[in-house]
């Protein structure tokens, strides 16, 4: 076969007339099945998820934290005492931007969510690192 192609460059090889039967979608199964199984394994692990309820916070806790979170601008996790399907949804995360009566306004990375102070089942400021060295900026 090698020596066909070399004999006669100008024709080149055509893989038909060596006798390669090209199987068309048969050849890719192989690469959509594993896909497909690593597609469903991701689905399988989101439809299992269980958020397990946090300790109930009293409102003054809650709004404590609130307040405190919104005057230093700091993140917050959030879970609401809501249930989608007998589950706790999961927790919202992001910053207080502000609040009216009984309606606190988050701003997620996202979108804007806004819940009321009631349905509040536990909250808590998220804990930031710094990610530099306060050396770095230092005057030397």
């Amino acid at each position: 076969m090698v020596k066909d192609f070399q004999e006669q460059p100008e024709k080149g090889f055509i893989p038909a007339q060596q006798g390669y039967q090209d199987r068309k979608m048969a050849k890719w199964q192989g690469f959509i099945l594993s896909d497909h199984a690593e597609l469903q394994k991701k689905h399988a692990a989101i439809r299992h998820k269980v958020n397990e309820p946090k300790v109930k916070q009293t409102v003054e806790d809650i709004s404590e934290c609130l307040s405190h979170a919104f005057s230093k601008k700091l993140p917050v996790t959030l879970q609401t005492d809501i249930l989608e399907n007998g589950l706790y949804k999961d927790d919202t995360i992001g910053t207080v931007s502000g609040f009216e009566d009984n309606l606190i306004y988050i701003r997620t990375d996202s979108d804007y969510v806004v819940v009321e102070l009631e349905s509040i089942r536990h909250i808590s400021i998220l804990s930031t690192s710094k990610w530099f060295k306060s050396d770095d900026w230092s005057e030397t």
